[in-house]
């Protein structure tokens, strides 16, 4: 991610208009059980993209992150397939439980974040994508890790 901005960075500059668009995830912003590394990593896409927001602005190029939650998509069924069964089906009955994306839809995001002239940086996909960005950000992260262990007991995870 790094290289292929820093390798843009001198043709976007010549541009009237240009912006970046990284594709990262609510648990970009919020933390969840399970899912550490993927976790992790989108973390690592939201903050490396915040964080060059503001120096890319000054030579006129707009930093956008879309945020989708669950799409979808075969994503969750080729991530999984290196873990053992029993996790698996203990994670995909818990993604059961969760409402999901609608493809189509991230692509409106993504294109609606590509044409704004605006300098906003993030774009989460969908209402519960914007719930559990803001609830996270106003519910303490004891309150929360009760509720995420709440939900792993009633999972069957021990």
């Amino acid at each position: 991610l790094i290289r292929v901005t820093e390798q843009f960075i001198p043709i976007l500059t010549k541009q009237s208009s240009s912006s970046i668009i990284n594709i990262s995830s609510v648990v970009g912003r919020v933390s969840v059980p399970l899912m550490g590394l993927y976790v992790m990593s989108k973390h690592a896409v939201s903050g490396y993209s915040q964080s060059i927001a503001p120096e890319l602005s000054n030579l006129g190029i707009k930093v956008k992150v879309v945020e989708p939650g669950v799409t979808k998509s075969k994503f969750y069924k080729s991530a999984m397939r290196d873990k053992d069964e029993y996790f698996n089906q203990k994670v995909n009955k818990l993604i059961s439980k969760v409402p999901v994306s609608d493809p189509e839809k991230v692509a409106k995001v993504i294109f609606n974040a590509a044409n704004s002239k605006s300098f906003r940086v993030f774009y989460p996909v969908g209402i519960m994508a914007y719930l559990s960005i803001y609830s996270s950000m106003l519910t303490p992260s004891r309150l929360m890790n009760y509720c995420y262990s709440k939900l792993l007991r009633l999972a069957n995870f021990q």
